[in-house]
């Protein structure tokens, strides 16, 4: 493998510290447009995998945000079989109220976990290498994002179970008895147990349903990036992507 420059890493470097601190510091911001420049000879290998790296870290730092700002404030974050209790919301005494605190706490506290994910993913972006850089140019625009969860996806879902696990459930049990309750109360006569909520491993069925989430958004970000003409102005970048 051809060794990286030292230009392209404190390049990389500091493009990764200015994305996160963005991130952290405002999590409806995107990064800020660079004056205009133009590269003026043929990209090398080195200015290639600058590239990849930028789009998939520029990627990761998006998706973060959408997260935050569009994903969480538009999703309940129930386990699939918990699904029903959003048809008894207005049925069942005290249920709505329930519903919506567990709402409430779970997007503040995936929000505030953000800053803990975003330092262990920008640990994994560092690490993040393209050998054969101009062979994922000239492939798919999601070939970053695909390569990135190839190495580090089982990572990342695992660091998203550690914070999940940290959640307090105690809403989500609330809102699931206050349901069976009303479930043996109101149709007594033809009540079976099979009616009831069981208990489920809601840490399994989150952590699984933030990950999809995630990486679908990493790859979303990724091709808007590589066909958005002068995406934050990067000479290097519009070179390598064909976007001048």
């Amino acid at each position: 493998m051809k060794r990286r420059g030292r230009k392209s890493r404190i390049l990389l470097a500091l493009l990764l510290a200015l994305v996160f601190a963005s991130f952290l510091t405002s999590c409806a911001t995107k990064m800020p447009k660079k004056k205009i420049e133009v590269l003026r000879h043929q990209p090398t290998e080195e200015e290639a995998a600058y590239a990849m790296e930028t789009a998939v870290s520029t990627a990761v730092l998006n998706a973060g945000q959408d997260i935050v700002t569009d994903i969480l404030p538009s999703q309940d974050f129930l386990p699939d079989s918990y699904l029903i209790l959003k048809d008894y919301t207005k049925k069942v005494a005290g249920l709505n109220a329930i519903m919506e605190s567990w709402r409430n706490y779970f997007r503040t506290y995936i929000t505030n976990s953000m800053e803990v994910l975003s330092e262990k993913i920008s640990g994994m972006l560092l690490q993040l290498e393209f050998e054969d850089p101009f062979e994922f140019v000239r492939s798919s625009n999601t070939s970053g994002t695909e390569y990135f969860i190839s190495l580090f996806g089982d990572q990342i879902r695992e660091e998203l179970k550690a914070v999940v696990e940290q959640a307090d459930f105690t809403y989500l049990e609330k809102g699931r008895n206050q349901y069976n309750v009303y479930i043996r109360t109101s149709n007594f006569v033809n009540y079976a147990k099979s009616d009831e909520l069981e208990k489920v491993d809601a840490v399994s069925q989150l952590t699984d349903r933030l990950y999809n989430i995630l990486v679908s958004l990493i790859a979303e970000e990724e091709d808007l990036f590589r066909t958005t003409p002068d995406p934050y102005g990067d000479p290097v970048v519009k070179a390598v992507f064909g976007t001048d």
